[in-house]
């Protein structure tokens, strides 16, 4: 496992061109690597990194449909429309840092990895993805306002208790079934590696 954590997938060849083991250490590299075991883990972590790309698209919704509701030219307080500026933040980091697991991008996952450290892990991301639930819950919606057949009140509701199952979702794996996230290598595009010692060779 490298230092920053990539995924198998994304350095193709690895696993495979690996010599197949005999002898007694054979039947326990194949037990722990089971098929049904890595798949097993490879689909939970695929189907949480869906999960968070799906909350981090509703907030997305909720903060540019705040905007666009929110009457600036009545307005006393502006306290709702920067609450909306920082869930657009929120939501494109989120967003950003999965497409990186999906699909890396060297310029983005450098940047991101630089500034926002914590979503490299699972337990930084669940505590960010739970705070950014309180986040959300702190948008005012006192109005039954309907845009584009949404209503903003329901919308934000839901997006506030997605973030925090999913949140809670991701911590109860972490502590509960580390079997399932123990392999979970965030992306480390853009990074050289030296393949012996596995550390980035050029990262500052």
């Amino acid at each position: 496992m490298s230092a920053f954590g990539e995924p198998d997938w994304t350095t193709p060849g690895v696993s495979s061109a690996a010599a197949v083991p005999t002898g007694a250490t054979s039947k326990a590299r194949l037990n722990s690597n089971s098929p049904s075991k890595c798949c097993g883990a490879g689909c939970v972590q695929k189907i949480l990194s869906l999960f968070v790309v799906g909350i981090g698209s509703m907030m997305m919704v909720l903060a540019i449909f705040g905007l666009i509701s929110f009457k600036w030219e009545k307005a006393v307080s502006y306290s709702d429309a920067f609450v909306s500026i920082y869930m657009i933040i929120f939501a494109t980091l989120l967003l950003a840092y999965e497409l990186t697991w999906w699909a890396s991008t060297a310029f983005v996952n450098k940047s991101l990895r630089k500034n926002f450290g914590f979503l490299y892990g699972i337990r930084g991301k669940s505590l960010f993805i739970i705070f950014v639930a309180f986040l959300t819950f702190g948008l005012e919606q006192q109005t039954n306002e309907v845009i584009y057949g949404v209503s903003l009140k329901m919308l934000g509701l839901g997006t506030g208790i997605s973030f925090f199952a999913v949140g809670v979702l991701h911590l109860t794996l972490y502590f509960l079934k580390p079997d399932l996230l123990e392999s979970y290598k965030a992306s480390s595009a853009g990074f050289d590696f030296d393949p012996r010692e596995e550390v980035p060779v050029n990262a500052v």
